[in-house]
């Protein structure tokens, strides 16, 4: 979304809640990326509406995209694999600490396109989940990836599992980026969260959680 279009965002989404009023929840959100040196600048962003929640993500990794199809493989091929997943995670912890972000998005993006790491990136991973504890944010269980070359979840059930006993509140996205991809895996993903222990989801309301507790099978 260009600078210029937010306010035009911002009042579609208005109106859509009066249109629908009494029948669908319209709830005003925000993907926001977290880029670092970039605070200031993304605090007058987010000043700009009433949001009813905030989801924070990770894509630029120190001078780049790390799941752009186009540039990211040579990325990893050059600056190796491990290296990158455990800045990604270093991004993500100090993006959850900033307080702009009621929701972390895809938690193991780098695994987008199939790159994986020599072995799990345990000391990183931890101190992005206890950022995201400490924070007081919840993790989505995306469905996105489950669209992607990787065939997964984000994130992974082993990550995940390590989020839940933490102690973190989950919420779930399908991540669409066309209106047929709207709800899309939902059961897959509830699946998961019922094997990783979830027993209730949150959503949001003027960035406020609301618990529910998760459907049944």
């Amino acid at each position: 979304m260009r600078e210029d279009q937010l306010e035009d965002y911002v009042r579609e989404v208005e109106q859509l809640r009066q249109e629908f009023r009494g029948a669908i929840e319209v709830r005003l959100g925000l993907e926001a990326d977290y880029a670092e040196g970039y605070e200031e600048q993304l605090a007058r962003w987010l000043a700009r509406a009433d949001w009813d929640l905030v989801l924070g993500s990770v894509h630029w990794v120190d001078g780049g995209w790390i799941d752009d199809p186009a540039t990211s493989p040579a990325r990893f091929a050059r600056e190796g694999v491990d290296p990158l997943y455990d800045r990604y995670y270093a991004l993500l912890a100090k993006a959850a600490r900033t307080g702009f972000f009621d929701v972390l998005t895809h938690f193991d993006l780098p695994k987008k396109h199939g790159h994986r790491p020599s072995a799990p990136r345990e000391s990183a991973e931890a101190e992005a989940i206890r950022a995201a504890k400490e924070a007081g944010v919840a993790v989505e269980i995306s469905s996105a990836g489950l669209r992607k070359p990787v065939g997964e979840a984000y994130p992974e059930p082993r990550l995940l599992r390590q989020i839940v006993a933490a102690g973190i509140p989950v919420t779930f996205s399908s991540d669409a980026h066309a209106p047929a991809e709207v709800g899309w895996g939902y059961e897959r993903t509830l699946a998961l969260a019922r094997e990783a222990g979830v027993s209730e989801l949150v959503t949001f309301e003027k960035r406020r959680k609301v618990r529910r507790p998760l459907p049944p099978p």
